[in-house]
């Protein structure tokens, strides 16, 4: 810089440094090189003048990408469990809050989330300074999206043997309209203890099944009653063959227990694998990614297990026959845990758990001599009864 009369200076800017960050979250500092280029200071007769430097620091505040909770570069069903894990914490409104995918810088509040060193302003996406079920706001509209400012993920892999069994429950799929399945966590056998959080995903062959039909939904279960202490969140991505689901608790408490969690639609038509009548291929249901954790983020072991239902043409036996309904038994009344049927030599298809408004309790099943009502709830239902010849509705009580 150079002035040709002499100029007198207090604390007056001369220069401004502008730079990009590469990083975020950090700091750097700036300072004087003079061994690059001497720093000095002459007045008008060429005198040298004491000039003193200081060193600066310039901090980049962390970026948030909304949706990324767990700050690991992909918006994910992972990302529900943080939400889960600091339900209800406040902190820090970010400026301008939005959820649109972009870098946004934030100030950390200084807390972290339970066994990691993740700041919570991360895991508030919408920046509202609340940690609550809105912030999946963020999750659904970044779905899969990802970024290059991600933590390097922690070397935590699923725990697949000696834990609480997580599968669907399906025997039979029949043609035509969609049929729900029961997903179940934990057998009365083996239960699944001091759970918190639960993702995974169920993957299947887009060649079998209606990709686009095949659906999670949630039920208020031992987990948890949905809206008031779970939340869960689930998308499909028909392409890779997978629906990606997450289940949280969100009031800090662990809960054991076994049974139905939610249930899951699968569509099939006669088209897709060229059903002929007598014929019963199998269609493959999986279970992967699975990561249950307790309420310290810790992993719990779980053994997921694939579904291989039979997959059979749709035979209109819609009709209501009384004669049928008389030579088939239902007992005990009340049940309980068990309920047994006696039908004889009756050539049956198949039976089903109905609620009296006909919403389906249960899957179309295979022909069985007896039916576990394990997770049922105390009610009146009926059961449906599939033949040869025609249909039967039975009514069963359950108590507990």
């Amino acid at each position: 810089m150079y002035s040709p009369q002499a100029v007198a200076y207090a604390y007056e800017k001369l220069f401004e440094v502008c730079f990009t960050s590469k990083s975020s979250g950090d700091s750097t500092q700036i300072v004087f090189a003079p061994d690059i280029l001497p720093t000095l200071a002459v007045d008008a007769q060429q005198n040298i003048i004491s000039l003193n430097t200081y060193t600066g620091s310039a901090i980049v505040f962390p970026a948030i990408w909304p949706g990324d909770a767990d700050r690991n570069g992909t918006v994910d069903q992972f990302d529900l469990l943080p939400i889960g894990l600091a339900y209800g914490t406040s902190g820090t409104t970010r400026s301008n809050p939005q959820i649109i995918w972009e870098a946004q810088s934030t100030q950390e509040w200084g807390k972290k989330l339970v066994n990691s060193n993740l700041d919570l302003a991360f895991v508030d996406a919408d920046g509202n300074g609340l940690i609550d079920a809105a912030d999946t706001s963020a999750m659904a509209r970044n779905w899969q999206r990802k970024h290059n400012d991600g933590l390097p993920k922690l070397n935590q892999p699923e725990i697949r043997t000696g834990g609480a069994s997580l599968f669907i429950n399906a025997d039979t799929v029949l043609s035509g309209p969609g049929q729900w399945f029961p997903l179940e966590l934990g057998t009365p056998d083996q239960t699944a203890e001091n759970v918190y959080g639960l993702a995974f995903s169920v993957v299947y062959n887009p060649n079998e099944v209606q990709e686009n039909e095949l659906k999670f939904s949630p039920e208020t279960s031992w987990l948890g009653t949905m809206g008031q202490d779970l939340i869960a969140f689930q998308r499909n991505n028909p392409t890779a063959g997978r629906i990606d689901v997450a289940l949280v608790r969100t009031d800090g408490r662990n809960v054991s227990g076994s049974g139905r969690i939610g249930k899951v639609k699968i569509t099939i038509e006669d088209v897709i694998l060229n059903l002929r009548d007598g014929e019963n291929p199998k269609i493959k249901l999986g279970i992967e990614n699975v990561r249950l954790i307790n309420n310290a983020d810790h992993l719990i072991p779980t053994t997921p297990l694939s579904s291989t239902p039979s997959a059979k043409k749709q035979v209109s036996t819609s009709a209501y026959d009384p004669y049928l309904d008389a030579k088939i038994r239902v007992y005990p009344q009340p049940a309980t845990d068990r309920l047994y049927l006696d039908y004889g030599d009756l050539q049956l298809r198949s039976i089903q758990l109905l609620q009296l408004d006909g919403k389906a309790l249960s899957g179309i099943l295979a022909p069985q001599r007896s039916l576990s009502l394990v997770g049922v709830p105390a009610g009146v239902y009926l059961l449906k009864v599939v033949a040869e010849r025609g249909v039967a509705m039975k009514k069963v009580l359950v108590t507990h």
